[in-house]
């Protein structure tokens, strides 16, 4: 057996176990333990040898899922090696199944592209794939992207329009939806209803089933765009506390956009 480590964090390892050419992911604590700051794991999916499509799939969904979550909790230099495992994923075809690209991977390829301001790429992207969603999701999460694209051009009115044109029924998405609503009404300088829509969001969060991890993510984004809508602008001390806090939390999946906010004070 040969054992390659791969995308361990302080709490999980998982380690790929090569045996007559299968691929089999496994959570083993005792295995390994490796530095989160190392990234040496994540190069190392880049030059996997060629192995069965569904087993390459589930590798580097593990490597991307590992990615964004060291993000979330600050690690931000995982994120251009997130965005370059998912182009060398598409162009392998690895993460198409059935003719298809499921719509998680279709709405974290337009999120991470859009933070590293790949928006040529984006737009592309999201114009070759939108037929490889599933039919009954298309029209969702077409909109969706083309609404985070125009919010990334900072064309507000048409991201807002676009969002408010579908019932976004999946949780997650919805989730997503409400951040990016939450991001344009602070931007637009829409305040009233951005106090009132921070209060419903949160309010949303409670009453739905999310993860911990997630709803941690999306409860300090909300406590710190209220924090940003409380500070004395005209305070400098007090803006430096802010801006440390946000640097200091975690998971903040919006920091870079809230940190954006604290410089224009």
């Amino acid at each position: 057996h040969y054992m390659l480590s791969m995308m361990i964090n302080r709490m999980t390892c998982f380690c790929v176990i090569f045996h007559l050419a299968k691929i089999t992911i496994c959570k083993d604590l005792s295995l390994f333990r490796l530095k989160t700051e190392d990234l040496n794991h994540l190069e190392d999916i880049k030059h996997t040898l060629d192995f069965p499509h569904q087993e390459m799939h589930d590798l580097y969904l593990l490597a991307i899922n590992y990615g964004i979550k060291a993000y979330n909790t600050g690690q931000e230099n995982y994120l251009e090696q997130v965005f370059e495992l998912y182009q060398q994923a598409l162009q392998q075809n690895i993460l198409i199944q059935n003719g298809l690209l499921s719509t998680f991977s279709f709405k974290n390829i337009v999120g991470i592209a859009l933070k590293l301001n790949q928006v040529d790429w984006t737009a592309q992207f999201i114009e070759k794939y939108k037929i490889k969603l599933p039919t009954k999701h298309q029209v969702v999460y077409l909109n969706y992207g083309l609404s985070k694209l125009h919010f990334h051009k900072k064309n507000y009115a048409e991201a807002l329009e676009l969002l408010q044109e579908v019932d976004y029924k999946d949780l997650f998405l919805n989730i997503s939806a409400k951040v990016m609503q939450l991001k344009i009404y602070y931007e637009q300088g829409a305040y009233d209803a951005l106090d009132s829509f921070l209060d419903s969001f949160k309010v949303f969060l409670h009453r739905k089933k999310v993860m911990s991890y997630h709803k941690d993510n999306y409860l300090n984004t909300i406590r710190f765009t209220q924090k940003l809508l409380l500070v004395n602008p005209f305070d400098k001390k007090e803006i430096a506390q802010l801006q440390k806090q946000i640097i200091d939390s975690s998971p903040l999946g919006e920091k870079a956009w809230l940190l954006e906010q604290v410089e224009k004070l």
